[in-house]
């Protein structure tokens, strides 16, 4: 069975954003009033006072390790919704990455412990003795402050995008992955422009940007393409990075980065794939024996979506309105080597 048909056969896992809880150290009071120029402030939109009973600095390794498990999901595949497309084949790697991350969030929890009582005091010293009345009556036993953290992964749900709903969901997914991977192009061509010489390290964002690719090549044989000249690029990618192997790596992902670029190397370069023509016709309204008659339809439509016409003898292709604007060429890269 080839890799084509594995991805096919097993579909990507609709993984949702992680339900995050956590006490915030703070308890909203009940009966307090709002005083603005010596006037107290009433009505449905003043909402109660909030007194932090536990030093809200102490807390900050919340947000680092919430942003750090959404950053772990996405970088496995793309938005869908509320939630991320994944690879079916990669969940397990994913969830035993984020269970690792779910170890180090409460580790974090866990070193308050030998101090939790101290930062309490410390905090509760410099505030008023009303006030410090109000935290010795609802601060919370170590026990139950540790029990309300919690970081929990919804089930990951199947979704099989060229069966499940094909021309909708099949193109819908195209349509977003192909936007991703144009805007991570985008933040990696910046950091890159301008080096006198590219370092190796930057690199690492780049090839995981080529794995998603990878993963969504059934998708879509311009994936493959975009898979095919990296790995082509690679071989030549040896420290130091300058000169002619530089302006290629700009060239490609000056490509990725402009999504009229991604467009036309769509267009222009359906990939030789080993899927069957059934499976291809199912997908793209194409087999493998007219594939090179008729050029395909760009995916990825920023805009209103676009048809192309077949063409007469002697005539070319043309694109219903809108039309896709021109590729903008960027000296001393060969675009003829991306196919625009």
């Amino acid at each position: 069975m080839t890799t084509a048909t594995n991805v096919l056969a097993q579909g990507f896992a609709l993984v949702q954003s992680p339900v995050k809880k956590g006490c915030d150290g703070k308890v909203a009071l009940k009966g307090s009033q709002s005083i603005l120029n010596g006037q107290t402030l009433t009505g449905a939109a003043i909402k109660e006072g909030r007194v932090e009973w536990f030093p809200s600095d102490k807390l900050r390794f919340k947000g680092a390790c919430y942003k750090a498990m959404d950053r772990l999901i996405q970088s496995y595949g793309i938005a869908w919704g509320a939630g991320t497309l994944v690879p079916l084949y990669k969940l397990q790697n994913l969830m035993d990455e984020f269970e690792l991350l779910q170890h180090k969030f409460m580790q974090e929890v866990d070193f308050l412990q030998g101090n939790y009582d101290l930062y309490i005091e410390a905090h509760k010293v410099n505030q008023p003795a009303a006030v410090q009345t109000v935290i010795d009556a609802v601060r919370l036993p170590w026990a139950e402050f540790r029990g309300s953290f919690k970081v929990v992964l919804p089930v990951p749900s199947v979704f099989q995008p060229l069966t499940d709903n094909l021309q909708g969901c099949a193109t819908d997914i195209v349509d977003q992955a192909m936007q991703e991977i144009s805007d991570q192009a985008e933040e990696i061509y910046d950091k890159m422009l301008g080096k006198k010489v590219i370092d190796p390290k930057s690199l690492p964002p780049l090839k995981r940007l080529v794995e998603k690719c990878r993963d969504f090549a059934i998708l879509h044989p311009a994936f493959t393409s975009f898979v095919d000249m990296f790995d082509t690029l690679e071989k030549t990618l040896v420290p130091p990075i300058a000169g002619d192997v530089q302006a290629q790596l700009l060239g490609y992902l000056g490509v990725l980065s402009d999504p009229n670029a991604i467009s036309t190397w769509m267009s222009n370069n359906q990939a030789d794939t080993d899927i069957e023509d059934d499976l291809l016709q199912s997908i793209f309204g194409m087999g493998a024996a007219n594939q090179s008659s008729v050029q395909p339809v760009p995916v990825f439509t920023p805009g209103p979506s676009t048809t192309a016409a077949t063409p007469a003898a002697g005539n070319k292709i043309t694109m219903k309105n809108p039309q896709a604007a021109p590729v903008a060429v960027t000296p001393n890269y060969d675009w003829e080597t991306f196919g625009v």
